[in-house]
């Protein structure tokens, strides 16, 4: 069922335990549903073949298998900074006072080079007192181990801006880590 709306369309990937994907399309203006297969297209003659094609969505949600999983594509804003820069933001935000001595001196023989560029990025955090301290750890024992897996320079909750912020080597370890907060957030929020 497909209805015809000049209002923007809202684009949620939905998966099922079935192997098949389907990619669903509701009008923000009507709610209806439209679903459809994703076909293949000729390169050549231009024509859709009647054979779906597969696809691999990786979710962001973690539910068991048999529930129904939801999940939104996420923007972030990245932006490049030089090291001179992320210096002076993580002197003015932590004060280096991190209780790890062996962390605060590796970050800081990381930020030595001036000429090296790195990412950041932030998430606002939850409204939730409560999940953002579980979000945190103890002591910041959950965004240290994150910014560890994930090859960051540094994840910082920052309580002036109620947000989360991230800096890291390259975009792709700067959006992963970013990804593993927001689901945390979720995955605490629905508790």
């Amino acid at each position: 069922m497909s209805t015809e709306s000049n209002a923007p369309i809202e684009t949620t990937t939905v998966s099922h335990q079935t192997e098949q994907e389907t990619n669903i399309q509701v009008s923000q203006t009507s709610g209806q549903v439209s679903q459809e297969t994703p076909r293949q297209v000729s390169q050549t003659s231009g024509q859709v073949s009647q054979t779906p094609i597969e696809t691999t969505t990786v979710s962001q949600t973690s539910k068991p298998t048999n529930e129904r999983s939801v999940t939104t594509k996420m923007y972030y804003k990245i932006i490049p900074k030089n090291s001179k820069v992320v210096y002076n933001e993580l002197r003015e935000r932590t004060k280096f006072n991190f209780n790890n001595d062996e962390y605060r001196d590796w970050l800081f023989q990381q930020l030595k080079d001036r000429h090296a560029t790195f990412y950041y990025g932030f998430l606002n955090n939850s409204p939730s007192q409560d999940v953002n301290k579980r979000v945190i750890g103890k002591e910041g024992c959950y965004l240290m181990k994150t910014t560890q897996m994930h090859n960051n320079l540094c994840i910082w909750h920052n309580t002036q801006t109620k947000q989360f912020e991230f800096w890291a080597f390259d975009r792709a370890s700067l959006v992963y880590a970013m990804n593993a907060v927001r689901e945390r957030i979720i995955n605490l929020t629905n508790q």
